[in-house]
């Protein structure tokens, strides 16, 4: 058994080692945890602070908590021992329940020491979720960064772009001017041409009745000489557009340039056509004039000279020569000037089967005129020779 000197403790020397100051301390890990911390943004750095406030609080609150539980456990110890000290063989029932009661406190005490290093183990942990929780901050922070930059990237891009924007309003405005001054000055110049265009419709109006008038006198020019059926035809026809048109015209309240200038073109090629178309009038009646005289030499039954010379005066007296100038050469001369006439072809196609028929009716009594057989004969060998398909009955 032991003396009561040594098992004696005193609150200063405990006898046991759970009798030591177990105050706990900060880590270093704790330490670098805060120096480690940059300044975040706003909102961060209140929620990093509340997060340390949390923690320090709780680590005060365990460190008194550890602190009264050790004070307590070092008294329960030092009166521990001051019992075993008293205690002889003879132990009063008193002294041990006393002692019962220590050691459930004592036992409640280590419960207290362990609920508090769960508490220190949650303390870690929070701390490790506040580095985690740092960690993710300062990649906001890094990505808030990155966003700001490519935001003031895009800003100097839309501010290129509306720069560039306005450049190019600036351009189609201008544009849009030049484009509506060439617009009034077309308008200017579509009202002169639409005044021309009234102007060269009553010059048109002008022409046509000169070319009315033109018509009446060619009119009583085909009464005397045959004149070619085609380019009359071509003409009267040309006349009736250019009439409807100008009809047209004087209908529609303003002709464009283009039409006038059309009608225009129209109307010199119709005075062309009516130049040549004098032209041949007046070839054919020299042609005509010329036929009569060779007829009344033949009908005379005299020879003329058909030799030619530069002039008359001085005209040798050995180069010459005559012609009898006969009737089937005559007819030849008429017919190949007029042979590609289609009106003159239907006059002969019509003369001729008329006369035939005349001589038919006086086959009773023919006189001296020819017999119609004979006559029907003598016109399909002509017709032949000249390549003409008449089909007579």
């Amino acid at each position: 058994m032991k003396s009561v000197g040594e098992t004696q403790c005193t609150r200063d020397t405990p006898a046991y080692p759970d009798c030591e100051d177990q105050t706990p301390s900060l880590t270093t890990s704790d330490e670098d945890t805060c120096d480690n911390v940059s300044e975040p943004a706003e909102e961060s750095e209140i929620f990093a602070q509340q997060l340390e406030l949390l923690a320090a609080e709780r680590r005060d609150y365990d460190l008194l908590k550890l602190r009264e539980m050790t004070l307590e456990r070092c008294k329960l110890r030092a009166r521990i021992c001051e019992l075993e000290a008293n205690v002889s063989d003879t132990r009063s029932e008193a002294s041990m329940a006393q002692l019962d009661v220590c050691k459930q406190a004592l036992a409640g005490e280590k419960e207290g020491a362990r609920k508090a290093a769960h508490l220190d183990a949650q303390v870690t942990d929070l701390q490790d979720v506040t580095q985690k929780l740092t960690k993710e901050r300062d990649c906001l922070i890094l990505k808030l960064d990155e966003a700001t930059a490519l935001s003031r990237v895009t800003h100097n891009q839309q501010a290129s772009v509306n720069d560039r924007q306005a450049r190019e309003i600036a351009a189609l405005t201008a544009k849009n001017d030049l484009l509506i001054s060439k617009n009034n000055e077309l308008t200017a110049k579509h009202s002169a041409s639409v005044e021309s265009g009234q102007k060269s419709a009553e010059d048109v109006r002008f022409a046509q009745a000169k070319l009315r008038n033109v018509e009446y006198e060619l009119e009583e020019l085909r009464r005397e000489v045959a004149t070619p059926g085609p380019a009359r035809v071509r003409l009267q026809s040309e006349h009736l557009r250019v009439i409807n048109e100008t009809y047209a015209l004087e209908v529609e309240p303003a002709p464009d340039n283009a039409q006038m200038q059309r009608l225009k073109n129209e109307n010199a090629k119709l005075t062309d056509e009516k130049q040549a178309l004098e032209y041949d009038i007046l070839l054919n009646k020299e042609n005509m004039a010329h036929l009569v005289t060779k007829l009344d030499i033949a009908n005379a039954g005299f020879r003329a000279f058909d030799c030619t010379h530069q002039s008359y005066y001085g005209t040798p007296d050995d180069h010459k020569s005559t012609n009898d100038f006969g009737y089937d050469k005559l007819a030849r001369g008429i017919f190949g000037s007029l042979c590609d006439d289609e009106d003159f072809l239907a006059c002969y196609n019509i003369y001729r089967h008329n006369c035939l028929k005349h001589h038919r009716f006086h086959a009773r009594d023919e006189g001296k005129g020819v017999a119609a057989w004979r006559l029907k004969r003598e016109f399909v060998r002509l017709d032949d020779s000249r390549g003409v398909a008449i089909t007579y009955k």
